[in-house]
């Protein structure tokens, strides 16, 4: 997915076919993969590649890190949010949901690498 809405990334996928799904059974459709599914294919994938290339004996790893909002639901697991927000200084009075994702790129392989 690249930066556009849904819809756009769904016609664009498609060629601006009229067969394109609708949104709301992308979305359905995307709830029923399991939460395990993407880090099992990453991990995969990555652990398959044979004969990385180094640069000089090394490889060459490019960190970054972002931020990433998330919408704010407190009773899903009300534990766990309390336990963040005393953790983390909040930027507003109703509080912020954000992840942190510190990531790993390989420029000599062109693939995403974690530790």
């Amino acid at each position: 997915m690249g930066g556009n809405s849904i819809s756009s990334e769904l016609a664009e996928y498609i060629d601006y076919s009229v067969d394109v799904a609708t949104v709301s059974a992308f979305v359905q459709q995307r709830g029923k993969i399991s939460s395990s599914t993407f880090p099992f294919l990453f991990h995969n994938f990555t652990n398959s590649a044979d004969n990385l290339k180094t640069y000089r004996i090394s490889r060459l790893l490019a960190g970054d890190g972002s931020s990433i909002n998330t919408y704010e639901a407190p009773d899903a697991n009300k534990n766990r949010w309390q336990n963040w927000q005393n953790r983390v200084k909040l930027k507003y009075n109703n509080g912020v949901n954000q992840l942190y994702l510190n990531v790993l790129y390989d420029l000599c392989n062109k693939t995403y690498t974690v530790f």
